[in-house]
């Protein structure tokens, strides 16, 4: 049973009602992070795509970077080309793997290089 408080103190009316759902499955980590090509500027990164996958993201931003608040690039299902980086820096790489086409079935995994 679901219920809810319609007023902001606590004291209002309630609202309840029943009904059932149904949770998604979960979606997989990406595992085997491996970073090849490296330049001053570039990289490409690749993963295990543990799931069926086909859209991924990546988020990036120098080394402790709030998640929220970084690049995000389009990906493949198990790789990514970044470019633009700055040279002699840390960066943290999360990876975004979308399990279902309504985008309800997320996984993120991070890697720091």
């Amino acid at each position: 049973m679901l219920t809810q408080d319609c007023s902001a103190a606590g004291n209002g009316s309630s609202v309840a009602a029943t009904g059932s759902f149904t949770t998604t499955a979960l979606c997989p980590l990406p595992t085997s992070f491996a970073a090849s090509n490296i330049t001053a500027t570039t990289l490409d990164l690749s993963w295990v795509n543990t799931s069926s996958s086909t859209v991924s993201s990546i988020e990036y931003g120098v080394d402790g970077f709030t998640i929220g608040s970084g690049t995000i690039v389009a990906a493949g299902a198990n790789s990514a080309s970044i470019t633009g980086l700055m040279p002699n820096t840390d960066y943290d790489f999360y990876v975004t793997q979308d399990c279902t086409a309504a985008t309800n079935g997320l996984s993120v995994a991070a890697v720091a290089l």
